[in-house]
């Protein structure tokens, strides 16, 4: 569970760093200052997209990565509306692997505006990962070395469980890893 955390948290600033701020405030900027919280929270009509339930107000809402962060998708105006207890049991699954039935995944699709094909064949966010192949040096010289991935915790240091859980990601990229991040840090690691 605390690595998994410690991913998150590292996946959210990365996607901060290489996108120049965070998807909620960017949202607010390109809509003249609303909320993407109670936008979700409209579209989905106050209800959890999952199990229906009503939520009285979009504090009571999680929003929901529809296609989760683990594949470095920010939360954006494509989040799914849902209760704690479904959020929690989804957790950073794909749509496919949470929602069981087809029409669900087809409701999904017109309310998030995600073409069905992207939700039923899930991939990695590619214009996350070209940012990211783009600014390597960045990323292994600046961002790896942040205080707060380098300080080791249970034994585990953070900036490694991201090395990993990149690896992972780049591993589902069509057509395959369009870089080798593992043998790049261990490369760099090294001088």
């Amino acid at each position: 569970m605390k690595e998994d955390g410690a991913r998150r948290r590292a996946f959210e600033l990365l996607l901060t760093e290489l996108y120049g701020g965070s998807s909620q405030l960017q949202y607010r900027h390109a809509t003249s200052g609303k909320e993407l919280a109670d936008d979700i929270w409209g579209k989905f009509s106050g209800k959890c997209f999952n199990c229906e339930a009503p939520l009285s107000n979009s504090r009571k809402m999680h929003l929901d990565h529809t296609r989760p962060l683990a594949l470095l998708w920010p939360l954006d105006n494509t989040a799914t509306c849902l209760c704690s207890s479904c959020n929690s049991e989804k957790r950073d699954r794909v749509p496919t692997e949470f929602y069981i039935e087809s029409i669900k995944l087809e409701s999904l699709a017109n309310i998030t505006g995600i073409p069905i094909k992207e939700l039923m064949e899930p991939t990695p966010n590619m214009k996350a990962v070209q940012l990211l192949n783009s600014r390597l040096d960045w990323f292994f010289n600046e961002f790896c070395n942040r205080p707060e991935l380098i300080k080791e915790r249970d034994g585990k240091i953070a900036v490694e469980l991201l090395i990993k859980a990149l690896k992972k990601v780049l591993s589902k990229c069509p057509g395959g890893p369009p870089f080798d991040i593992e043998q790049e840090y261990n490369k760099r690691k090294k001088k």
